[in-house]
């Protein structure tokens, strides 16, 4: 059922498929959906703070629905947008980087800000919109009933999933009548929420400015809302230009001076373990508001790459037989070219390795594969090791990008050339240089595989090649006695390689972690079929992805039974760094 199909309380349910009583219980229980909030406020970047009123669970979830059902009538009709390109905001691919991409290399840019813009979207505002609008024409008890959802204290609330959709909505008219004006004075104008941006190449703009000012501000108000005058700006091409709080004058960038600054709260936090943002000081135990700065750096980077291609010729000579070597206009595999990263990157990078592998809350393990992850965890769960506190380093676009953190044992290679002194990609001397010490051991796990080859002509096994590669660091006589001795060796720093170990297995003995289970639980998988590595070509294959999966529920004690000297070595490991760096 579409939306527009609704007449009643019980249709709106049936269109959203809940039950009529959990719509009302939403609705009407316990002081109705105004009293199901929770408020905080955060920071805005222009000083002071902004409100936000997020919604409680089930009334969020009704939400949820509810948006997903207007984007799905507004998108009836194949290949027709919810929202014209005016409005920037609250729209996938469209955001403060396209709405500056717009006004790019203008000579003159005006900026005009609504006031109270979330205010003015009232109650009765939101109820007539859905009333009137052609493409809804809702009755006046489902329109209200969506206003009580979308509502809080009278007005939309700012933390609601259905808030963006619908202030769009209704500034759709607003949008068409402020585009008519802007092309009267040949004018380019989008909108971003609240902030509203006109731009020109020509100057003689400058000498009809307040009457289009005086034009805009009537028909502001005729469409329900008031100018904020203190946030008015129009900039020239001799002046910084912003749209959204991102420079416009030659390319669509961060502001030098937030880059700046948020280089310098770093280098305060690597030297004192302390940061200010706005006159607020924050500790290691606040990094993500840091991270989220440098996070918006990088995304804006990112962006500009995708159009520029500023890697595309650069470093074509650099791997010429490779031709996938851009990966959304960057190169895919900068960690092996560290001299590829750009200042800012390898400022953002410095930042993730001291939050990641140096103060890193506790012990962190990197693992081959994502597997991996599932089976420890669900281990120390079962088998109630409460002296394993431990983190997993998780695989992501700036680990991937940063770090080299990939699939497979190469991932372990280019975390350890973080840490080599002949590496372009150490990192760890800078953070010594700042003086910071590692808090916890960063444990690399490799799968049991002693032999350098399992037959005369056979690839190096990934064991024996993740050391070829790590030779740098001081040779250990008897690696792989000591390791399979040990289950553990220290390399350097904090940093240490461990290999997945099991009682009563010799060095001869090659298998991966999925051998700490029985041989019953892989080659039955709890009457699923057969794990994929023991398979003969009966009944079903289980991958390792699939594997993975059914173990996470299947959580008994005793199939994780193989696990306890597995589990021990990675114990032996982090009291080893205790007592290394003098903690114990």
């Amino acid at each position: 059922m579409y939306l527009n199909e609704a007449k009643t309380i019980d249709d709106l349910a049936e269109c959203l498929e809940i039950k009529t009583w959990q719509l009302k219980k939403v609705l009407y229980s316990h002081g109705g959906a105004n009293n199901k909030y929770f408020q905080f406020e955060i920071t805005k970047k222009s000083g002071g703070t902004r409100k936000i009123n997020a919604p409680e669970k089930s009334l969020k979830l009704v939400q949820k629905k509810l948006a997903t059902k207007i984007n799905d009538l507004l998108h009836e009709e194949k290949g027709e947008a919810p929202f014209t390109p005016l409005s920037q905001a609250y729209q996938k691919k469209h955001g403060i980087y396209t709405n500056g991409l717009i006004h790019r290399n203008k000579n003159l840019v005006l900026n005009i800000d609504l006031l109270n813009f979330f205010p003015s979207l009232h109650f009765g505002r939101v109820v007539g919109f859905f009333m009137k609008n052609k493409k809804f024409s809702l009755t006046n008890e489902v329109s209200v009933a969506i206003a009580q959802l979308t509502c809080h204290d009278g007005m939309l609330a700012q933390g609601s999933s259905l808030s963006p959709v619908i202030s769009n909505l209704i500034c759709q008219s607003i949008d068409q009548h402020i585009l008519k004006i802007s092309k009267e004075y040949k004018l380019t104008y989008t909108r971003y929420a609240d902030d509203m941006t006109f731009s020109t190449n020509d100057f003689n703009f400058i000498n009809r400015l307040e009457q289009f000012v005086k034009l805009l501000e009537t028909q502001i108000k005729r469409d329900g809302f008031d100018i904020n005058w203190s946030k008015m700006r129009f900039s020239g091409p001799d002046v910084r230009q912003t749209v959204t709080g991102l420079s416009v004058n030659k390319k669509v960038n961060v502001p030098y001076q937030f880059y700046k600054n948020t280089r310098s709260m770093a280098l305060s936090l690597y030297t004192t373990g302390h940061f200010t943002i706005d006159g607020q000081e924050y500790d290691r135990d606040k990094l993500y508001k840091l991270e989220g700065r440098f996070s918006h750096i990088n995304d804006i980077d990112w962006k500009n790459n995708l159009l520029y291609e500023r890697y595309s010729f650069e470093y074509q000579a650099m791997r010429p037989n490779n031709k996938s070597h851009l990966l959304n206009g960057k190169i895919s595999t900068p960690y092996l070219y560290p001299e590829a990263f750009s200042s800012r990157e390898k400022a953002y990078r410095n930042f993730l390795f001291y939050k990641y592998f140096f103060k890193n809350k506790k012990p962190l393990i990197v693992t081959e594969g994502h597997t991996d992850i599932v089976y420890l965890k669900s281990a120390i769960k079962n088998l109630q090791r409460n002296d394993l506190n431990v983190d997993f380093l998780k695989r992501s676009k700036s680990t991937k990008y940063f770090f080299g953190f990939i699939k497979g044992g190469d991932s372990l290679k280019n975390i350890s050339n973080l840490y080599h002194n002949s590496s372009l990609m150490n990192i760890s001397n800078k953070m010594y240089k700042y003086g910071i010490k590692p808090d916890q051991p960063v444990i690399l796990l490799l799968d049991h595989e002693m032999y350098k080859k399992v037959q005369k002509d056979s690839p190096l096994m990934p064991l024996a090649n993740y050391w070829k590669d790590v030779s740098k660091f001081p040779i250990i006589q008897n690696f792989y006695d000591e390791l399979h001795q040990h289950g553990f060796i220290h390399l350097t720093s904090n940093l240490y390689i461990a290999v997945v170990s099991k009682k009563g297995t010799t060095k001869d003995n090659i298998f991966e972690i999925e051998n700490l289970f029985s041989d019953y639980v892989l080659d039955k998988v709890f009457g699923l079929g057969t794990f994929e590595k023991k398979y003969k070509g009966s009944g079903r294959k289980i991958t390792k992805n699939d594997f993975s999966l059914i173990i996470r529920k299947h959580q008994k004690d005793s199939i994780f039974e193989g696990f306890d000297k597995m589990l021990d070595i990675i114990h032996l490991v982090c009291v080893d760094y205790e007592k290394r760096s003098g903690q114990q």
